[in-house]
């Protein structure tokens, strides 16, 4: 199961054509093919952070001869980053352009998050059900007049003998 928050713009009526779901979590894509991945979600600020750094790696390493071990856990952990912050970063990006967080779903899939978001946002919409009224309990027998027994923690009260 994953958990996804649900973005939506509030301007517009139409929630369904609005709607962006981010799923929370290591995103594997991300770890083998980090600028990939931040091009396909058109994260371009944090995409040129990325080729910054890895150029500035890269730069430093010739400069200095740095092992080609080093570099390449410097690479692997850059990538490690931004698999780990990929979502954090697609939630920055859209409250940025205005989005508004509306919830957070569990769900195995993104269809099953959409129905399950919707289904929530019609039950929410849907006009409440009248309670049915609340019987009184039926006093106790045996007791002189029918009174109710009263209760001081788990001791009852004492009975005339």
């Amino acid at each position: 199961m994953a958990i996804w928050n649900v973005f939506i713009k509030p301007t517009v009526t139409d929630r369904g054509g609005n709607a962006v779901f981010v799923r929370e979590g290591l995103s594997f894509a991300a770890l083998l093919f980090a600028p990939l991945a931040l091009l396909r979600f058109r994260l371009w600020l944090a995409l040129l952070a990325y080729a910054l750094i890895a150029g500035a790696s890269e730069a430093a390493a010739r400069l200095i001869g740095m092992p080609a071990l080093l570099e390449f856990a410097i690479t692997a952990g850059l990538h490690l980053i931004v698999a780990l912050e990929l979502p954090a970063l697609r939630a920055w990006k859209l409250r940025r352009i205005g989005y508004r967080e509306a919830g957070a779903v569990v769900a195995r899939d993104r269809d099953a998050a959409e129905r399950r978001f919707f289904a929530r946002d019609l039950d929410a919409a849907a006009p409440p059900q009248r309670p049915t009224p609340l019987q009184a309990a039926p006093r106790p027998a045996g007791r002189p007049g029918g009174g109710q027994v009263g209760v001081i923690g788990s001791f009852m009260e004492p009975r005339p003998s």
